[in-house]
């Protein structure tokens, strides 16, 4: 592909000042929001902060094989302990890590789209806006999971990879390689890239791709050697707690996709500017095949990695059930889509006004978590008394079994989380995982769990009061993200505020 300039200096440091700024406001806004996986992924970082060892008393219930985290190759473990060992263990410092993986998958992926995009006529600004637009999704996304900083990684690979010499595309297949090992998810993703750029690369379709087995091949063994020593060698029990998990966490192909068909159709209420990003592409593709034109020979090749990239979404959401790829494969699809709205939509005017009506729309929809509870409210936080209560509750008996969820452990411990504490969403034996009532907690346990977590056993605790933004007059669930404290060893109804069945029947 014909050397080209991606920015001029002025403009990346620009982009990149814009871009920490984004960053910097999505750390503050506690963005991205809790998830109720958040513990697994982040209890062993947090041991291998403290102690230098991958252990998971958070996981106690689950009964794993190991005490250590061997479940899959711990790399993401590994690098979120790494900087919890620099830079604190604090709810501020792993959304730092976080929004970092948001950044440089962002500068990554907007890089590879350019040099995709070849000649395409754009604007000085379309790539820098690209990368804003890579950050806003950052608003709608959930949790802590490791599949946004494999994407990145792999990302920044495909970069590297693109130098073009010897060791440049060993190191690039290399963290391609790691990212597969951070996240096994985005494989599709990688195979279609991979695909892509040996077919294009530098512009001619159908170069010998017999050079890639030596930078390939040294790849491999190198990240071999690094999944090993990740796993200090213990092969056998790894392979005992890789089947161990996995029994649970992929579902047979037909459920799957059936799970994962309910997701999207139960996701566009939750997540509407994921959907706004789905219909962008859906119009930017069929403008582009309406305007195929000899002047744009590269609109052909981006159409194409564009559909490439949505297939690979679909196949990486029929892989497993959980919810990431949704927004990752999104991702792609809004980058895409936008790109090509704006370079096909006729003259400057109307390229900045198609720009600014899409990023306004996506941003205001994925700053809100779901469609009556933003952020910002005074009602997103718990109230402090309670917080207190949670703490002097801890303070008494520091040696009690406390079960939490991703909620509190953010706004109740900044995870500095009590010594017996057990994650709530994965306290249960499988194929259970979680409680099903705050009315059989043993008398050795305590739950500390917001009300969002609450009312997925005692729908009862949900009350919904009124709220205006401007003219609109909304409602939203009364103390969804306050804090509840339930004590095993005293009545449940009581300390939840709710009447006991008796008096319930004599009010009817």
């Amino acid at each position: 592909m014909e050397p080209h300039q991606f920015m001029s200096r002025s403009t990346l440091v620009g982009a990149t000042f814009l871009a920490v700024l984004m960053a910097i406001l999505a750390v503050w806004s506690d963005l991205p929001g809790p998830a109720a996986d958040d513990l697994f992924y982040v209890g062993p970082a947090i041991s291998y902060a403290q102690h230098g060892r991958l252990y998971m008393p958070l996981l106690a219930g689950q009964q794993f094989p190991t005490r250590e985290f061997l479940i899959y190759p711990a790399f993401y473990q590994y690098m979120l302990g790494g900087w919890l060992k620099v830079f604190g263990i604090s709810t501020r410092s792993i959304l730092a890590f976080v929004q970092l993986g948001y950044l440089v998958a962002g500068f990554a992926g907007t890089f590879l789209a350019s040099r995709l995009a070849g000649r395409l006529p754009s604007p000085g600004w379309l790539w820098p806006s690209m990368i804003m637009l890579g950050l806003l999704v950052t608003l709608g996304t959930m949790g802590f999971r490791p599949d946004v900083w494999a994407f990145g990684v792999m990302l920044a690979g495909f970069c590297v990879w693109m130098n073009g010499a010897f060791v440049a595309r060993a190191a690039g297949w290399f963290g391609v390689g790691c990212s597969l090992m951070i996240s096994p998810n985005v494989l599709p993703y990688a195979a279609v890239l991979a695909v892509l750029l040996l077919l294009w690369r530098d512009g001619r379709p159908g170069r010998r791709t017999a050079a890639e087995v030596g930078p390939l091949a040294l790849a491999a063994v190198l990240v071999a050697a690094l999944f090993l020593a990740s796993i200090q060698g213990r092969w056998t029990e790894f392979h005992q707690a890789f089947l161990f998990h996995a029994r649970r966490a992929v579902l047979p192909p037909l459920e799957s996709l059936d799970v994962g068909l309910r997701r999207y159709v139960n996701g566009f209420r939750a997540h509407p500017a994921f959907f706004v990003s789905l219909a962008v592409c859906a119009l930017a593709t069929v403008r582009a095949v309406a305007a195929r034109s000899p002047g744009r020979p590269g609109a052909s090749r981006f159409l194409v990695c564009l559909t490439a990239l949505f297939a690979a979404g679909l196949l990486s959401v029929a892989m497993t059930w959980i919810r990431e790829e949704l927004r990752l494969f999104t991702l792609v699809l809004a980058a895409g889509g936008g790109c090509f709205w704006i370079l096909l939509e006729g003259g400057p005017a109307a390229r900045r006004m198609a720009w600014v009506g899409f990023v306004a729309v996506f941003a205001a929809a994925s700053w809100i978590k779901d469609p009556l509870e933003p952020r910002w409210l005074p009602a997103a936080r718990p109230d402090p008394a309670h917080v207190r209560e949670a703490l002097a509750c801890v303070a008494r008996e520091p040696g009690r079994i406390f079960l939490v969820d991703a909620y509190t452990a953010r706004s109740v411990f900044d995870y500095h989380l009590p010594v017996n504490a057990r994650d709530w969403e994965f306290s249960m034996p499988f194929p259970k995982l979680n409680p099903t009532s705050p009315y059989a907690i043993p008398p050795s346990q305590t739950w500390i769990v917001a009300g969002l977590t609450l009312k997925m056993v005692e729908p009862a605790v949900v009350r919904f009061v009124p709220f205006s933004i401007g003219p609109l007059r909304l409602r939203r669930m009364a103390r969804a993200f306050d804090v509840y404290v339930i004590d095993g060893r005293l009545p449940a109804r009581r300390q939840l505020g709710l009447p006991e069945p008796a008096v319930r029947a004599a009010a009817r």
